[in-house]
């Protein structure tokens, strides 16, 4: 089902250039790299930028994040594939987004329910 859903919704994200993509459910934190769907290979998204691991300006490709740690048990990370930029399946917490610059500037914060910030990252729309 996770095939169908990607096939599904990732053409109509970038149809309607969608920047950021937030889901749930799986109980763990994980962040991707700009990705763009690859329709000769739907299982190898295209990376379109390494440049930053954090800071990203009028990107191409969508940036997922997975935020499922708000209190049911963690869940092991099973794929572990190079266009996630982090994944923590140890740790719970939450992620705060900061929206600037009229909404062209959102910066996000995972931070763990110690307080530590296990994950930042900017994204800039010019």
């Amino acid at each position: 089902i996770a095939e169908e859903l990607r096939n599904t919704y990732h053409p109509l994200f970038e149809k309607y250039n969608v920047d950021l993509v937030i889901s749930s459910h799986n109980q763990y934190y994980e962040r991707t790299y700009p990705l763009i769907y690859n329709s000769e290979s739907d299982e190898d998204p295209i990376i379109t930028s390494h440049n930053s691991e954090s800071n990203f300006y009028n990107i191409d490709g969508i940036i997922f994040l997975t935020v499922g740690t708000g209190g049911d048990e963690l869940k092991d990370i099973v794929d572990k594939e190079d266009y996630y930029v982090i994944q923590n399946d140890e740790e719970y917490g939450f992620l705060n987004l900061k929206l600037e610059n009229n909404g062209k500037t959102i910066i996000g914060k995972f931070h763990s329910n110690e307080g530590n910030v296990i994950d930042n990252f900017e994204l800039i729309k010019a």
